[in-house]
């Protein structure tokens, strides 16, 4: 088909939003069914709600810049297609040296799991249409519902169009995260370096299981021929474990599809839920594959080069994970409907996008995808996120709570995954569906739930700001960190809050802070400032009663040489041990108890012993770091003002000039 002609015929057909609205057929349960009707009861549905309008907007957006590719196919040269056609031959025949046909990856596939937990624990859902989700949005449904036409990521009113006997149920994500915890111990019995999508899908590398049980299989076939054969070794069986260079023989397949079988009959034993998986020699094609057979199926791949061509070429391209609606209708928009099309029309899709999206496009086509699971969950984790869809809220102090919720799943999630975050994101969108994003970056990273919230809840303030005076009427909130980093990998500062107490210690580059016991104590001893870390107390030592602060290698080193640091401050050092002891016998109100006491501001106040101000006494966290910064700041001024009037009194000996250290900003600067 030519891509302009079919560019054309595109944008005049884009009056009602159907890629956007209209049946998406290719998910399972969805075949056979009677899609110019079901769209039909979609738009009359939609039409006049703010859903529809915006869906409209986004299709004339759309529109445009398939409009402007059509406009820049028509502008392109001979010569710039002749070269772009040699490029991407090139690229083809390195992918091709590269493939890779020796690894079994399985795309494990959860049937319908929101709704299969649901209708497990109620039997009376389970021979009716029904839903998770709300009247606002639908999680998943049921496969006597998609029989209607419904499914995920629709809004519910338009799906009770559909079928008006819906069942529409809430959602659980505490109870789907237990049946997902009981799913992860069967796959990890296969692969204990599995890699989980969410809740509901996973990735496995089974090669090495493979090899081993088809090691165990072909000594046992030898053993019956030859009753005096040995057992092998250990070291043979780790030779024999070790994938051959080229492709697996059809035995390792076979083997391979009687273990998933196994996998998936497991995981009914332990759930009472039903599971599909593919089969294939790289995850895209398992992924798809998992597709092929649901529910409670599984599917392989031939795993040569003509059989998982063969298998890719007629797909459509939106059954490839990766390609959206957006992305369907640009290359529908260019007469690109299959996955062969992308083959033959690489040269041109080379000229119209980017070179990663070409270079994605090309991948697909020729059936090569990621083979290396155990590194891909960890590698290409950009982010964490959460995020829900509700009835409208406006209140200011709904909005809050709704936001700390987000905050607290994400922080349980980035705890069982060890990672922290710098990047806070806050995702809205409003009831006319407009989507809006807000980011702050921090200076360190993140782990505990009250940083998170402490920053979103800020970005949040400030939406509601911009809407005023019209209160902010939400649908949606979702909270995302990225910019991640592991747990306890060099320059990384990581703050942690275990029963509101501050711990520091300085450790391969990393200021540490943690909280345990409500316990904090400062003592000053000799003018020096000297903070315990012993028995859950905050503990900076000093030597030879000398502090001394230098910067190398980005770590905190607090050390002190020849004798004593005279500090003018030390008032303030002595008001500040008079405070924190008048403090300790004061615990502060768990903020758990009272979920709106995040939100409004602490009433109980009290005087900084250094600046005067009004602090909260009720979070400890925010206590202490006011505490620091103030200190810090009022130390370092007034060591320097010192310092400069003693190096500028004529009567200053050589021996008061040895007292002082260096001087303290080099370190902060």
């Amino acid at each position: 088909m030519d891509a302009s002609g079919a560019g054309a015929g595109a944008i005049r057909n884009s009056a009602v939003p159907m890629s956007r609205i209209g049946l998406n057929d290719h998910k399972a349960g969805m075949k056979g069914l009677d899609k110019h009707k079901i769209n039909q009861i979609i738009v009359e549905a939609s039409k006049g709600s703010k859903y529809y309008e915006n869906e409209v907007k986004k299709e004339q957006t759309v529109t445009k810049k398939i409009e402007t590719m059509v406009a820049n196919l028509q502008r392109l040269t001979t010569a710039q297609k002749s070269a772009s056609q040699q490029a991407m031959d090139r690229e083809v025949d390195r992918l091709e040296r590269d493939r890779v046909l020796g690894r079994v990856v399985v795309h494990a596939d959860m049937d319908a799991f929101y709704a299969a937990v649901e209708m497990r624990d109620n039997p009376a859902l389970r021979d009716v249409p029904m839903a998770v989700g709300s009247q606002a949005m639908l999680s998943t449904s049921n496969y006597a519902a998609r029989r209607f036409g419904v499914r995920a990521a629709m809004p519910g009113f338009i799906a009770r169009k559909l079928c008006p006997r819906l069942v529409i149920v809430g959602t659980n994500f505490d109870k789907y995260r237990a049946v997902c915890k009981e799913v992860h111990s069967v796959l990890a019995r296969y692969d204990p370096q599995f890699c989980p999508m969410g809740l509901d899908e996973s990735y496995l590398d089974i090669t090495d299981y493979v090899l081993k049980k088809y090691h165990i299989k072909k000594q046992n076939d030898g053993t019956q021929q030859d009753s005096h054969t040995p057992p092998p070794s250990e070291q043979d069986s780790d030779d024999l474990c070790t994938p051959p260079d080229g492709p697996l023989s059809a035995a390792h397949w076979e083997i391979a599809a009687s273990v998933v079988a196994e996998i998936r009959s497991q995981i009914t034993m332990v759930t009472g839920l039903t599971a599909s998986a593919g089969i294939a020699p790289n995850m895209m094609l398992a992924k798809v594959a998992s597709d092929m057979n649901k529910p409670d199926g599984q599917f392989l791949v031939e795993p040569t080069r003509e059989g998982v061509l063969g298998f890719v070429r007629q797909l459509p391209i939106r059954k490839i994970c990766g390609i959206g609606k957006v992305t369907e209708r640009l290359l529908q928009g260019l007469g690109v409907t299959t996955c062969n099309h992308l083959y033959q029309q690489r040269a041109t899709l080379n000229l119209l996008f980017s070179s990663t999206t070409s270079q994605h496009f090309l991948r697909i086509a020729m059936a090569i995808g990621d083979t290396n699971v155990h590194s891909y969950g960890n590698s290409q984790r950009k982010s964490l996120s959460t995020e829900r869809t509700f009835a409208e809220l406006s209140k200011e102090s709904d909005l809050l709570c709704k936001c700390r919720e987000l905050c607290v799943c994400l922080a349980e999630e980035m705890m069982r995954e060890g990672i922290a975050g710098r990047t806070v994101t806050l995702k809205i969108k409003t009831i006319t569906f407009e989507v809006r994003s807000r980011s702050e970056t921090l200076p360190c990273h993140v782990t505990s739930c009250d940083d998170i919230y402490r920053t979103a809840s800020q970005l949040l303030r400030a939406e509601m700001a911009a809407a005023s005076p019209t209160p902010l009427r939400l649908r949606l909130m979702g909270v995302r960190v990225s910019t991640l980093q592991r747990i306890g990998t060099d320059n990384m500062l990581q703050r942690t809050s275990t029963d509101s107490t501050l711990q520091r210690t300085s450790t391969d580059n990393m200021l540490q802070r943690t909280s345990t016991d409500n316990t904090l104590q400062r003592t000053g001893t000799d003018n020096t400032l000297q903070r315990t870390s012993t028995d859950n107390m905050l503990h900076r030592t000093s030597t030879d009663n000398t502090l001394q602060r230098t910067g190398t290698d980005n770590t905190l080193q607090r050390t002190s040489t020849d004798s004593t640091l005279q500090r003018t401050g030390t008032d303030n050092m002595m008001k500040l041990t008079h405070f924190f002891h008048s403090q300790h016998h004061h615990p502060t109100t768990d903020p758990t108890t009272d979920p709106l006491s995040t939100i409004e501001p602490p009433k109980e106040v009290t005087d900084c012993p250094v600046c005067g101000r009004q602090i909260p006494t009720s979070d400890n966290t925010v206590l202490n770091r006011h505490l620091d910064d103030c200190l810090s700041l009022t130390t370092i001024q007034e060591t320097a003002a010192a310092r400069k009037r003693l190096l500028n009194s004529p009567a200053s000996s050589p021996h008061k000039r040895q007292c002082c250290v260096k001087p303290l900003e080099a370190f902060w600067t």
